[in-house]
């Protein structure tokens, strides 16, 4: 019974890291894809919204959009703990609504921290119609570390579509996506747009290595502490 008793912990910890090296490679396979498909997104012409203004009508992740409307400034929102070229700011998202009524919440860019009040950006609170060209985004399930979104003091970490409608005075369906705007110039210079990271590291692969390389040398340990025991 004692000559058996260090294979048991030297099995469990094997088949860990086993387990852990397959769940990096089926991570691999899905990184492969939404990176495939990213790029696909990207070499497409944008869909027009303004042509498909359906309540129900949705987009995959990354797609690229455009939609013609105007901007309510009056409702915009602020995200908190933007980084822009190692400066924190916020990130300016506005509704806009386009001329069948259906409203979107454009993510128009980055805003240094002392920028934040509307004021101090006069020239970028655009009036009338504009047209803006982005990627649609579908919102991510809120960590166990992002902080709850403060809706009083409008302060948001995380896209919560139906309450940011609720919060906006929007009528309208929450839609199931919103929209990074691209980098074309703002009057003013801000927000600056162009905020979606479209190259996403893959590193999924030397980490199922490591966990293989891991399981294999404690085989290997394992298997000459055997053959000192008996020799």
């Amino acid at each position: 019974m004692q000559q058996r008793l260090p294979a048991i912990p030297a099995a469990v910890f094997i088949l860990v890291f086993l387990g852990l090296g397959f769940w990096q490679l089926e991570r691999l396979k899905w990184k492969e894809e939404l990176l495939a498909s990213i790029a696909t997104a990207q070499q497409a012409e944008p869909v027009d919204l303004n042509e498909h203004y359906a309540l129900n009508f949705t987009v995959p992740d990354y797609q690229r959009v455009k939609v013609t409307g105007r901007f309510d400034h009056e409702h915009e929102f602020y995200f908190a703990s933007r980084v822009h070229d190692g400066q924190v700011g916020f990130h300016i998202v506005t509704p806009l609504t386009t001329p069948m009524g259906q409203t979107y919440l454009i993510n128009r860019g980055w805003v240094p921290f002392d920028r934040q009040a509307p004021e101090t950006r006069k020239e970028g609170q655009v009036a009338g119609e504009v047209t803006i060209t982005g990627i649609a985004r579908l919102p991510k399930p809120p960590s166990r570390w992002q902080p709850v979104n403060d809706m009083p003091r409008n302060r948001w970490y995380g896209y919560d579509l139906s309450l940011m409608y609720v919060a906006a005075n929007i009528q309208t369906q929450p839609l199931q996506f919103y929209i990074e705007a691209d980098a074309a110039p703002t009057p003013g210079g801000l927000p600056v747009g162009g905020v979606t990271r479209l190259e996403i590291p893959n590193n999924h692969l030397q980490y199922a290595i490591t966990w293989f390389s891991l399981a294999g040398l404690l085989g290997l340990m394992f298997a000459v502490s055997r053959l000192r025991r008996r020799a």
